[in-house]
């Protein structure tokens, strides 16, 4: 599996060598948590509910820290409560 992945990571790397994302973010668990979003809806729609949802959780802790019911009314009455409840059982 191990060596499968890494042909995979040197194809998509060779195919695209500076790849772009239109999602906003300024770290790596910001871009994960943009990502389980982003499998639902447009980069547009999840920038405008991250926009003020990532000052407030800057670290995994801060999502361990509040309840799911916070989680789901910061992240936006807009977005599948399926999609709430997969970010606060990674964290």
């Amino acid at each position: 599996k191990k060596r499968k992945a890494l042909r995979v990571a040197r194809a998509l790397k060779e195919s695209f060598p500076q790849p772009q994302s239109r999602i906003d973010y300024k770290n790596a668990l910001e871009f994960l948590v943009a990502t389980v979003l982003a499998a639902q809806y447009t980069d547009i729609k999840v920038n405008e509910v991250t926009f003020d949802f990532f000052s407030k959780y800057r670290s995994a802790k801060d999502y361990v820290a509040v309840g799911v019911e916070e989680l789901e009314e910061d992240i936006s009455p807009s977005i599948y409560i399926g999609k709430r409840l997969g970010i606060s059982r990674h964290y």
